[in-house]
């Protein structure tokens, strides 16, 4: 293996564990239902966001590898014919007891929609490496840290809801489709993975290491900081 990609690959662990380790997932079993509900509400504009935010990032690259990389998980997203992903989404919420009112009615939070906008100024265009940055963006903010997310997701749904892990349509493929190593319709590799030929590529020298994990650490504090309103909201 490419020995600048391997250091940036185990850095990725790194941030998932820092991930992981935040005040808000320290406090987040004490969540009430009421306030599990208004995250998980929350959570899901970022998640409507996705595909859009993919495309964006795609168009600008340069590299047909991550063009591809892309590609694939937005066919994943919305496949040929059934369910789309957000389908499976709306599905998993009412089969939660949700009404479609409340999931359709609850508007997003000042600072949710500045978390968006944040997605898109991270993959702005014309900036420097844009093809690693906004692959780097693309794999840490749209896969690890979601399918690290919805981990903790898929608990609190059975806790307050009762809606067993095996039977989430979206959340729990998520978790484990998006997370670092887990399994998709690749053999022992999910969403995560598709970037991994073309990121062996891109990160070559010291330089592009750097980049990389400057990228990564960025996207990690986005991710970061849409969790902060439900400690300072919640006085959780």
């Amino acid at each position: 293996m490419n020995k600048f990609f391997k250091i940036y690959d185990e850095f990725e662990y790194d941030i998932i564990r820092k991930f992981n380790e935040q005040e808000f997932y320290r406090r987040f079993h004490r969540f009430s239902k009421k306030e599990f509900t208004y995250y998980l509400l929350q959570l899901g504009y970022l998640s409507l966001e996705f595909v859009k935010f993919l495309e964006r990032a795609k168009l600008p690259l340069k590299k047909e590898g991550g063009k591809e990389a892309i590609r694939e998980i937005l066919r994943d997203e919305i496949p040929a014919s059934g369910p789309t992903h957000q389908d499976n989404r709306f599905t998993d919420l009412i089969e939660s007891g949700l009404t479609r009112e409340k999931i359709l009615n609850t508007l997003p939070t000042k600072q949710t929609k500045k978390i968006i906008r944040k997605y898109y100024e991270l993959i702005k265009y014309p900036q420097d490496n844009y093809d690693l940055r906004a692959l780097i963006i693309s794999r840490v903010i749209g896969e690890v840290l979601v399918g690290e997310t919805y981990k903790h997701v898929v608990k609190g749904l059975q806790k307050h809801y009762g809606l067993k892990p095996e039977k989430s349509l979206f959340y729990t493929f998520h978790w484990q489709h998006d997370q670092k190593g887990g399994k998709g319709d690749k053999i022992d590799s999910g969403h995560t993975e598709y970037y991994d030929n073309v990121l062996k590529e891109l990160i070559r020298d010291k330089k592009s290491l750097y980049i990389a994990k400057e990228s990564a650490l960025t996207a990690y504090k986005v991710r970061c900081k849409f969790h902060e309103q439900f400690i300072k909201n919640h006085h959780l």
